[in-house]
Formats: C-alpha cells, sequence, structure tokens
C-alpha cells in the first residue's frame, strides 16, 4: 500500500558543514540565514551523533518553491524533495540518497555517513547533502555560529532556467592514473584562521563531468606553522560511491573518472569566490582496459546487456548489486553480450530477473579491470516488456473473436516498472496462411497463430466465422505481410575505450604539492574539430589538444550527440578512442562517392529552402513549408527498412544506407525515419531555424524524428508518421506522444536533456486547429459535430491518461453513425466515412 501526502509548500536549504563544531554548538544554537532572511524554527535543528546537522523536512520546504512527499513503499518510508524536474529520495533510517531527474536516464547515487530519522513524530533529515544536491552556495561563521545559504544555481542559466554547463567551468589540466587511495594537496596563498572558512568553500568533488553527482571525499585546511597560509587537502571518502566490496573505505572506489571544482582561487592574495568555476578531473589506473557498458532490448524484446571487447580480454565478469555495491558475479564469459534475465520456467513473462545495477570487467592475466559504466535497471523499467497485460482496460488478445474484424492491431505489454505503470502497445501479426478450420457442433471458425511483433509471445485464437469468409483468408494475408515494426535506426556498435592500461599509475612526489594547471584552449571548441573531421570522413582523429576528450563518458556522449544532430556526418558505424595516444577512430561504411554526395545533399538543401521560404514568413509558415515539402516529395522506403529487419538492424546492405541518411528524402526521394530526421534538421538550419533529431523507441523499436523550437520550448515532429496522415505528431507535447513515443539520450549530452522536454500542448496542430478533447467522451461529442460537414476528419484526445483502444470500444456506441474510427495513435484518433 502506498501513503502519500503532498504538501505543497517552498523549500529552504540549512547547511551541515564538514568542520563539525562540538556539541556545545547546538544548545547556543545555529542561525540560519536564506537569501538574507533570517530562519525561525519551532523545532530546533541539531547535530547528530555523526556530526550531522539535521532539520525538521517541514522546515526545509518554506523557502524556495518546491514539494515534499512522503511515501510508504515496501514497509519503507520515504521523503521525496522535488523542485522543477528534480527530485531527490531519502529513506528513513537508511544512508542512500538517490537523485532523478525528469528526462534523464540514469539517477544518481550518494552514500550519506547519517540517516534521516524520526524524532517526536518529526522527520528529520541531514541538510549538507540536500542542499548541495541542489546546488546552493553555503558559507559557515564560526566566530557567530551563522549558516548563510545562497539559492541561485552555482554557474550560468538559460533563458529557460536550465543550466548552461558548457559555459560553467573552466577546465584544468587532468591528472591521469592516480591509485585509488590518492590524496590531493594543494597550496593555498591566503589564509586567514579568524574568518572561519572551511575546505568545502574552497572545493567540492564530483564523479560526473556535469558534476551533479557529489563524491562526499575529506576537504580539510592545514594551516602552515606560522597561520599565514594552508593546504588543500582532499582525501578519499569514507565510503566510495562505487566498490565491489562493503570492505572497501577511504579509497575512490571502482569509479574511473572524478572531478574536483575550485569555488574559489587558491591563488589570490585574498579569499575570492571565483566567477566561472575550475574543474580538474583525475582518473583511476586500471591494469587491464575498461569495457564499455550498454544496454540494449533485442529484436525479441529481451533485456541485453553488450559490452566493448577488450584486447586479448581471457574473459568478462558481470557484476550486480545495489545502490553503491556491485559485489556478486551473475556470470563469467566470453561473450561480449548477456541476456539471461528470463528464467526458464517463466513461460508467459520476460526479462523477470532484470532488476538490478550491472556493471562489467574484464580479465587479462589473472587481473580485473575496474568497473564499468553501470547500467541501472530502474532507468529502462518503463521500455521493457514483460508480459501482456491483463488489467482492465488493456488491449490483449482474447481467446476468440466473432469475426476477423474484431482482431486487434496492436496489444498492450506491461513492463517491469510495475502494474501501476502505463502499458506499451506492441503490433501483432496474424498468420491466415496457417489458419486451421475447425467445426464444432453448430460453431465453426478458424484457429490462428499469431506473433505479437519484437518479442516472444506467440500463440492463438479463435475466430468464428461461416464459409463465406473463406475467400478473405488470402486477402487478410496480404495485409498482414504488410505490418512491419517501423524500425528506421541501425543499433551502433558499442564504443570502446582502449590503453587505459598503458598509462602507469602516478607516482607522486610526497615533498611536493599538487597544481592546477591551467590549459591553453585549442582553436576550435571539441564538438566543432570532430564534427569537421567526421564530415571528411577521416578515419584517426588526434584531439591531443582537447584535455576534456579524456573524460571518456563525455568523448563517448558528444559523439553520439554528433552522429545524431549532424546531418552532413553520414555513414558513421562506429568508434573507439585510444587513451594512451589521444586519438579517436571512426569507422564509415564504405563509399568512394561520400563527398559528392555531401556536396548533393548540401547544394539541394539550399534549392529546396530558395524554393519553399520566401521573405516575410513566419516561423510556423517556415516549420510548415520545410514538414510539409519533405511529406509531399519523398516517399517511406519499405524495401529498405525490410533490409534492416533481416540484418536485425545491426547493419543494412550498401544498395540501402542512403535510406539512412539525409541523401535518401533529399536527393533520391525515398528513405526511412532517419533520413526523414535528418532532412528536416537540415533543412530547418538553412532556413535560420532551431530543429534538432532525437532517438528513441516507437512502439518497443527504434525511432528517430525532431524537436522543434518555438518560444523557448521544444516540441516533437515526426515528418515520417505525418506522411499521409493528419499531423498526429505536429508540434506535439511528449506527454500527447506517450506510451507510443519513448525518447532516448543519445541525441544530446545527458545533462542537456532535460530542456528538451515540455508538456506544453499550446503549439500542437490539433489545439491551433481547434481539434481536441481532454476526455475520450468529448472526442466522440466532437466527432459527430464534425460528421455533420465533414467525410474524414482527426481528434486529439489530451486526456491526463493515454488513450488506447479498450476506450473507442467501450464507448463505440457513440461513434458517428455511418463512420469507423482508428486506433489511438499518439492520442489521435482518424474518422473515416464508411
Amino acid at each position: 500500500m502506498k501513503l502519500k501526502k503532498t504538501l505543497n509548500i517552498l523549500l529552504i536549504f540549512t547547511f551541515l558543514f564538514s568542520f563539525v563544531p562540538n556539541i556545545s554548538m547546538a544548545s547556543k544554537g545555529i542561525s540560519v540565514i536564506v537569501d538574507g532572511s533570517l530562519i525561525q524554527f519551532d523545532a530546533q535543528p541539531f547535530i547528530d551523533s555523526a556530526g550531522r546537522t539535521m532539520v525538521p523536512v517541514r522546515f526545509v520546504a518554506e523557502k524556495l518553491n518546491a514539494t515534499v512527499n512522503f511515501e510508504e513503499k515496501y514497509s519503507k518510508q520515504l521523503v521525496l524533495i522535488s523542485k522543477n524536474k528534480l527530485t531527490i529520495q531519502l529513506t528513513i533510517g537508511d544512508e542512500m540518497l538517490t537523485t532523478r531527474t525528469e528526462g534523464v536516464e540514469k539517477p544518481t547515487y550518494t552514500y550519506m555517513d547519517t540517516k534521516p530519522i524520526i524524532k517526536d513524530n518529526r522527520t528529520f533529515i541531514p541538510l549538507r547533502y540536500v542542499v548541495e544536491t541542489l546546488g546552493a552556495t553555503i558559507n559557515w561563521n564560526s566566530t557567530t555560529s551563522t549558516i548563510t545559504i545562497n539559492s541561485k544555481y552555482i554557474g550560468t542559466e538559460d533563458s529557460s532556467g536550465q543550466r548552461d554547463y558548457g559555459a560553467r567551468f573552466e577546465i584544468l589540466k587532468p591528472k591521469l592514473g592516480v591509485a585509488p587511495d590518492r590524496k590531493f594537496i594543494f597550496p593555498i596563498k591566503y589564509y586567514d584562521y579568524k574568518d572561519g572558512r572551511i575546505g568545502d568553500d574552497y572545493a567540492e568533488v564530483y564523479s560526473d563531468p556535469a558534476c551533479l553527482n557529489k563524491v562526499f571525499a575529506s576537504i580539510d585546511l592545514e594551516p602552515s606553522k606560522d597561520y599565514k597560509t594552508a593546504s588543500l587537502v582532499i582525501s578519499p571518502p569514507v565510503s566510495p560511491t562505487l566498490k565491489k566490496s562493503y570492505n572497501d573505505k577511504y579509497t575512490w572506489g571502482e569509479g574511473t573518472n572524478f572531478y574536483i571544482v575550485f569555488k574559489a582561487d587558491i591563488e589570490a592574495n585574498k579569499f575570492t569566490k571565483l566567477d566561472k568555476y575550475r574543474r580538474m578531473m583525475f582518473t583511476l589506473a586500471t591494469p587491464v582496459d575498461i569495457p564499455t557498458l550498454q544496454f540494449n532490448l533485442s529484436s525479441e524484446g529481451l533485456a541485453t546487456l553488450k559490452w566493448s571487447k577488450v584486447e586479448g580480454a581471457d574473459e568478462y565478469k558481470v557484476y550486480s548489486g545495489y545502490d553503491d555495491v556491485l559485489d556478486e558475479v551473475i556470470t563469467t564469459t566470453k561473450d561480449t553480450q548477456y541476456s539471461s534475465f528470463t528464467p526458464p520456467e517463466h513461460k508467459e513473462t520476460i526479462n523477470f530477473d532484470f532488476n538490478d545495477r550491472y556493471a562489467v570487467v574484464a580479465v587479462k592475466d589473472g587481473k580485473e579491470s575496474r568497473l564499468s559504466n553501470v547500467i541501472d535497471s530502474k532507468d529502462y523499467d518503463q521500455l521493457i516488456p514483460q508480459s501482456m497485460s491483463y488489467k482492465d482496460g488493456d488491449n490483449r488478445i482474447e481467446l476468440s473473436y466473432k469475426s476477423f474484424k474484431d482482431l486487434p492491431s496492436t496489444v498492450d505489454l506491461s513492463t517491469l516498472a510495475g502494474y501501476d505503470a502505463p502499458v506499451l502497445p506492441y503490433k501483432v501479426k496474424f498468420d491466415f496462411k496457417n489458419a486451421v478450420k475447425f467445426t464444432r457442433g453448430y460453431l465453426s471458425g478458424y484457429t490462428l497463430p499469431y506473433k505479437i511483433l519484437n518479442t516472444p509471445f506467440t500463440g492463438t485464437t479463435e475466430v468464428m466465422c461461416e464459409d463465406k469468409e473463406d475467400a478473405l483468408l488470402a486477402e487478410l494475408q496480404k495485409s498482414q505481410d504488410k505490418i512491419t515494426s517501423n524500425n528506421g535506426v541501425i543499433d551502433p556498435p558499442v564504443p570502446q575505450s582502449t590503453n587505459e592500461s598503458k598509462i602507469k599509475e602516478e607516482k607522486p612526489d610526497p615533498k611536493k604539492e599538487d597544481t592546477a594547471e591551467k590549459i591553453k584552449p585549442a582553436k576550435n571548441d571539441l564538438y566543432s574539430y570532430l564534427t569537421e573531421n567526421m564530415i571528411k570522413q577521416n578515419k584517426d582523429i588526434d584531439v591531443s589538444a582537447y584535455d576534456e576528450a579524456m573524460d571518456w563518458s563525455y568523448l563517448k556522449d558528444l559523439v553520439f550527440k554528433i552522429f545524431t544532430q549532424e546531418p552532413l556526418v553520414m555513414d558513421a558505424k562506429g568508434f573507439s578512442f585510444d587513451y594512451y595516444n589521444k586519438k579517436l577512430s571512426v569507422t564509415y561504411t564504405p563509399d568512394n562517392d561520400i563527398q559528392s554526395k555531401i556536396s548533393a545533399v548540401k547544394a539541394e538543401a539550399k534549392k529546396v529552402i530558395s524554393q519553399i521560404i520566401t521573405p516575410g514568413m513566419s516561423l510556423a509558415e517556415k516549420e510548415k513549408a520545410i514538414h510539409d515539402y519533405i511529406t509531399k516529395s519523398a516517399e517511406y522506403d519499405w524495401e529498405a527498412l525490410k533490409n534492416g529487419e533481416k540484418n536485425d538492424y545491426k547493419k543494412v546492405d550498401d544498395i540501402f544506407k542512403d535510406s539512412f541518411n539525409a541523401y535518401g528524402i533529399l536527393v533520391k526521394k525515398v528513405g526511412v525515419c532517419a533520413s526523414y530526421a535528418a532532412s528536416f534538421t537540415l533543412l530547418c538550419r538553412e532556413a535560420g531555424i532551431d530543429a534538432i533529431t532525437v532517438t528513441g523507441t516507437m512502439n518497443g523499436v527504434g525511432h528517430a524524428w525532431n524537436k522543434f523550437k518555438i518560444n523557448e520550448k521544444w516540441y516533437n515532429v515526426d515528418a515520417t508518421n505525418n506522411d499521409n496522415r493528419e499531423y498526429p505528431v505536429y508540434n506535439a507535447s511528449d506527454s500527447s506522444i506517450r506510451p507510443q513515443f519513448v525518447i532516448e539520450n543519445d541525441f544530446e549530452l545527458d545533462e542537456n536533456v532535460e530542456k528538451f522536454m515540455t508538456d506544453d500542448n499550446s503549439q500542437d496542430y490539433f489545439t491551433i486547429n481547434k481539434l481536441t478533447a481532454n476526455s475520450i467522451n468529448d472526442a466522440f461529442a466532437l466527432a459527430n459535430e464534425l460528421a455533420k460537414t465533414k467525410n474524414n476528419f482527426s481528434i486529439k484526445v489530451l486526456s491526463s491518461t493515454p488513450i488506447d483502444g479498450f476506450d473507442i470500444m467501450m464507448n463505440r456506441e457513440l461513434i458517428p453513425e455511418g463512420f469507423s474510427c482508428s486506433q489511438p495513435f499518439a492520442s489521435v484518433i482518424t474518422f473515416i466515412k464508411e
């Protein structure tokens, strides 16, 4: 049973500092000032046995726009603190803090050295962790026992309030191959013990390049003998954020990259806060190259872990675990993938055992690499099918049907997210060719085999009919032969990072302090530099001038973004990074004519825009002109799609490769969804308007479409599925196209994905044309009005929960007389006069 209370209150921050004053300070009282205002408490904060300041959550929620929720789940009491699209989860009696950002796949986990508690019927939480997770700035004055909190986000923000991480940091020279227990000591030029500064005023440590996932390292100031200077000492945390054993203490753990963020200028002659923080990456030494782990759904809907091959590896181990400890080896294999998450005894469910956090190591000569990146099942549970849904109201295969026309085109599958989560609609294909006729007394009909596409689920149903319907079988089979998964995206191979093991473990001189060395900026930014090289199809790209390229997680995300967002980067298949030689290697599908094709695409884009865009056009008119040109001038390449299906979407034969890039739709006028989306992006750029390509799934299989920018918000546009339809996905919100469409993160750096999301319906084609309804009943009422003057029309239902075929079936008596209606697609129902 879930108990939920929502408090629409405002969030304040209070601080727990690293240097903990003695307990008498608590009796003296701590003053808390938030954004210039002194906070009054009716339940006094206290310092717990771990030395952490605990504050009642009610008062944590008084100064900033936020919501606090309390939930009881699996006999645990949860505290959820939400602001904008960020949610912090704390569990009473548990040290783990979980941070989730809407639109971002991966949550972050922070191990606290204390626990939230309930005292005198009040919930108390450790505020330092909440404060710093949300990015507030904090100062402690030991003389007055005052905590001063500035609630504004660190760094710059764009007009929509999103943090601009690209402008946030000045990058310092990285330190590579450090020991797991490495301690950093930086000299501080100015020090005055009277001002009460502590180590956290100068620096913080994070485990991700965007600096969202804080590592609670020990950060101390050690004054010199004369107290005129000091050293900033940064030591590993008591408990690492990722480890293979609970016994792993006082090390940086199994993570690979960490980031020291300097908030104050350690070289200044007085304490000086930096306007632009400085970030220094350091990497941990590894005896064996580290595999890159990737999640995939197989063509049969099976959760699959895939990883890059490590040269010379004898075998691989897949680790699993919960939170920050991955201590169980679930398999040892020489293969580079694992998908055995369905117990053999489970006949009607799949993926049942995919319910943990996973990482992989390479083993060579008895030595293990560091853990790979972590895949968390919770990040994918709403995408992973589990079984046919049997909830009331969901589409499913019945035991029998009265006639062939009653057969469903889709069925609903439940997911690993659970009973209360939205279902996923999957296409069902019936095998009329192998239908078997039966007669039982006065009943006759056919036993009809079926398969749910992109799953292993098969079965039979019965259709009751008379002999006169036998002739329909051949015609019905023809229609079934046309049913495909609508996939138009080829799965790229898992990217590889190599030669990390060649970077020998650093041996710091114990007599010398560390330096935070600035680097000379490169001539071009890394994104532009890589894009230029990939357009030229250069295979080996030297990135030695870009220290940020040594961050494999960042480089990997950046290359995936280029593959998705740059239409002139054509036929790129995969990539790897040589850590030791600082070289990015990109593989391409061989094509001697590729440069002439790129020139043809650029020329055609200029020609098209000169023909369809005229001076004085509004933004809406330009968008529609580009969209309609694509849908009217090009055709979907069904043969290319079948070829991709034949090859399990791992590759396509050379004759079809252009149908997966902009050359297909723009020049040859035929292509699949990847070509539609790339062409829309390129034409919008040529016209000087903002559009991007996004990737994800539609009905459970890979798909590409676009986002278009209007008034600082990004709306969904799918020219592929708008072709020959009345704009079902045209400036549509994310909520209106769920659950058919699910966006994944490869199209943009993870930390920026959030700003491309919107639930605003104001720009939708159907809203603009007054063809929306708030419920299925309202939709049918509007349909009966429109049926008086129109033969064909569509209506979008913008309800709080997605509509499905069951909604139509239950209200079929409301369908206008003489009309039939389609199954909902992206919340749109189409009515056709019979």
